[in-house]
């Protein structure tokens, strides 16, 4: 068999789910079953790898389920990040990587924990390494950092604080995992920095300060920072059903598939696309599946 059938095609998604635990709404109901059965239904079959932000599992068999689901779609191996025993904390932190590929191994980092409603949850950050098969593997990595909640500069300043300590923990994490082979890396995630504002520009340089060369894939196809939450259209939001926020934080950019570098030579990747997935509903009593749009990447690993 040549090298190029070789070559292995990757079909990645990042997702906020807004699946949070239950009593926890933004407008009195957030359709949470409902939405993850479109998303079994209409998503999941369609990737290898995806990566989920507030897929929670406290309090709660949603996660439990979901998961299950996905392997009766084709996507068996999964990893999700759980509550530490000590310091505590009330929920788990909601990220989770699911996968067509087995998981050679995994790891699990909580970071310095985070300020109002996030102090409450073990926010941090996964690691897979995942098999490929043809002697390839994948590094991936996904990640929730600490949310703004406000559009007042002042409470903005606390939560980038917080953010800003979480930042090079998770660089700290990836050097740690990825320091002793050479397989490609993705870094994915609702990172809550947008990518139109100066913090997206501080946090590409803390990268480079780190040994890091991050390629924003999306903004390398596209050429500009899509909206990815909280879209509004002639002063309208797009969705008045399961979204709240949009008059704090209107029209950003907070979801990402990042390639990433380092000073290793490492196995070649490339992107052959990448975009933004709205999963729009049809006849559903919500317009779209998740408060957030989700990030397609389809990745060639030679």
């Amino acid at each position: 068999m040549s090298n190029v059938l070789r070559n292995q095609e990757v079909r990645v998604l990042t997702y906020d789910m807004y699946i949070r635990p239950p009593m926890i709404t933004a407008r009195g109901n957030d359709f949470k079953d409902e939405r993850l059965s479109l998303i079994l239904d209409e998503v999941v079959e369609n990737y290898d790898i995806i990566l989920c932000e507030e897929l929670f599992g406290s309090f709660t068999s949603r996660r439990d389920n979901f998961i299950k689901e996905c392997v009766l779609r084709g996507l068996p191996y999964s990893v999700v990040s759980h509550r530490p025993v000590c310091p505590l904390y009330p929920i788990d932190g909601g990220v989770a990587i699911i996968s067509r590929y087995p998981i050679v191994k995994s790891h699990h980092l909580v970071y310095t924990r985070g300020i109002y409603s996030d102090g409450c949850a073990a926010k941090g950050i996964l690691h897979v390494l995942l098999d490929l098969g043809f002697s390839k593997k994948l590094h991936v990595f996904v990640t929730h950092f600490q949310a703004d909640y406000s559009s007042d500069p002042i409470t903005n300043t606390s939560t980038r604080t917080a953010r800003d300590i979480q930042i090079p923990e998770a660089f700290n994490f990836i050097e740690e995992n990825i320091a002793h082979d050479r397989y490609p890396v993705i870094f994915g995630g609702d990172m809550n920095v947008d990518g139109k504002s100066a913090e997206y520009d501080v946090f590409m340089k803390k990268a480079k300060d780190f040994g890091f060369d991050f390629h924003d894939h999306l903004v390398d196809h596209l050429k500009y920072h899509p909206v990815t939450h909280c879209e509004v259209i002639d002063g309208v939001s797009v969705d008045d059903v399961i979204t709240s926020k949009c008059k704090d934080q209107p029209n950003v950019r907070l979801d990402y598939i990042f390639g990433v570098s380092d000073n290793t030579e490492r196995n070649v990747m490339g992107c052959n696309e990448c975009v933004v997935r709205k999963f729009e509903t049809h006849g559903a009593k919500f317009p779209f599946m998740s408060d957030h749009y989700a990030v397609e990447a389809t990745l060639t690993i030679y």
